[in-house]
């Protein structure tokens, strides 16, 4: 009995083991910087109104039915009428490409059910997709969950619906990418 035991915990450890460093090796790391000083900075505030809103985040859009894609690391902004996505390059975080999603196109907003890892990410679906945000901290390590709560009361106060529990769009492999699984030999 122990022994059964014994192998069914081997085998348990060997499985959360190999799914945390997978999930691991697919989370990117965004660049490290104040945003709202990156925001002035960069002259986007001075094009688009009040600045009521900055962090750092991993974003990406995709067409409806879609799990999975590639994020980009960079600043998200919320202005009085629009939300703003810019690329960040790494070594120098004035270089990137903007895009904005004015208030008016935003059908509804919603924060994922929690992962396995308890992570939530924040979204906004259009008449043609969906976005999909994971904000990050500052200093470009870990998720801002608070910055969920703070968007989506945010654009809900805009007369913008509330859509509960939607499913994540996960992190997409790119390029290669190393995976460990656990390789169980019985003697």
């Amino acid at each position: 009995m122990k022994n059964n035991l014994f192998r069914i915990f081997k085998l348990f450890y060997f499985v959360v083991l190999s799914i945390f460093l997978e999930s691991c090796s697919s989370t990117s790391r965004a660049p490290a910087y104040d945003p709202f000083s990156l925001a002035t900075e960069i002259g986007i505030s001075e094009k688009r109104g009040k600045l009521m809103f900055a962090s750092a985040c991993s974003f990406t859009y995709v067409d409806f039915g879609s799990r999975s894609a590639s994020f980009q690391s960079g600043l998200c902004a919320n202005f009085e009428h629009i939300f703003l996505f810019r690329t960040i390059d790494v070594n120098d975080p004035r270089i990137g490409n903007s895009r904005g999603f004015p208030h008016g196109i935003i059908r509804s907003v919603s924060i994922t059910k929690p992962n396995l890892f308890g992570s939530k990410q924040f979204q906004f679906r259009t008449d043609n997709g969906i976005v999909a945000i994971f904000f990050r901290n500052d200093n470009g390590f870990g998720l801002n969950s608070e910055n969920n709560e703070v968007m989506a009361n945010y654009l809900t106060n805009q007369h913008i619906q509330y859509l509960p529990d939607t499913e994540m769009i996960e992190y997409a492999a790119v390029g290669n990418t190393t995976v460990y699984s656990p390789i169980i030999i019985k003697k």
